[in-house]
Formats: structure tokens, sequence, C-alpha cells
């Protein structure tokens, strides 16, 4: 995937120019998966959680056993505080091979379910997956 951070002008005109790019090559190509990923980025980025949940469900419904696909999709519950949701889609993310571990209990988009009961029994079931150098 295209890294969306490096670079990247602070202006409010080309972030707006930015989305609309994204918005115009996914309506173009509803299947062009670069475009849908930075599409979902975007909208993460700019607090559109239920515009950036429904390009996550597009794709997975493309690549249904992308680890990433449903790590984001995980976030984007979260951020609509739908954490059923997001506990399910986490877990298909480990299932399916997610283990940036650190990013994991780090990211902002999952805050919700940091502080859920849940979180504590999740991070447990994990611990066997991690090495050492992996544990935070």
């Amino acid at each position: 995937m295209i890294s969306m951070e490096k670079n990247r002008p602070e202006n409010p005109l080309f972030k707006q120019f930015e989305m609309r790019l994204y918005e115009s090559l996914v309506k173009a190509n509803d299947r062009n998966k670069d475009a849908l990923a930075c599409l979902g980025y975007l909208y993460t980025k700019r607090g559109l959680h239920s515009k950036a949940l429904e390009i996550d469900k597009k794709l997975i419904k493309l690549l249904p056993e992308d680890a990433i696909c449903h790590y984001n999709m995980a976030c984007s519950y979260s951020n609509l505080e739908k954490l059923d949701q997001a506990f399910k889609s986490l877990e298909m993310a480990i299932l399916l091979g997610y283990n940036d571990f650190r990013h994991l209990a780090n990211d902002p988009d999952l805050n919700n379910l940091r502080h859920h009961v849940r979180y504590k029994q999740f991070l447990n079931k994990l611990k066997n997956l991690w090495t050492p150098d992996e544990k935070t």
C-alpha cells in the first residue's frame, strides 16, 4: 500500500483534494484495492468512521483473507463504539496472521477496546502467540 504519512502537506485544500481524488478513483473502479485502502485511511484520519467502515467492508469482500483489512475493520468498529464487532474483527485479523502487536497495543483507533474489560481477556489469549521481542 502507498505510504500515506510521508511528505503529506498539511494544507486543508490539499487534504480535500486528496480525498476527492481517491473518491473519484473508487467511483471509476470500485474494485481498485489501493484506492479503497487509501480512501479508508483518509476517512479514518478525518473522523469519518462510518465511511471508513463501508470501505473496510468493500475491501474484505475483495480480500477476505487479508489480515490488515480485518484489523482496519476492527479499528473502524472501535471508533464507532461497536465493540462486539471490533473484537470479532480483531480476532479474525489475528487468526489470519496479523502480528504487529506493538502497533495493536498503541493504536489510538483501538482506544475504545482498551477501556473494555474484554481487552485484558483478549490480550491473555494472545500471550501464547507473542515472542519475547513482541511483548509490550
